[in-house]
């Protein structure tokens, strides 16, 4: 009865263990993914600071 005891408590701190690192890996992949649509859109207004040159076919 001991050794099913031990065997319930570390099923349940595995669960938890795998929990956090599955929630650790959700919020990492999430600031990875702002992050890198902020420095695209931060690259497109640079971009778009720029005016055309005159020998581009954007300006009629």
């Amino acid at each position: 009865m001991m050794a099913r005891c031990k065997t319930k408590r570390g099923l349940a701190i595995a669960f938890l263990v795998g929990g956090a690192a599955t929630l650790l890996g959700i919020t990492g992949w999430h600031f990875y993914r702002v992050r890198l649509c902020d420095r695209l859109l931060g690259k497109i207004d640079q971009l778009a600071s720029y005016p055309p040159s005159e020998t581009s076919d954007l300006i009629e």
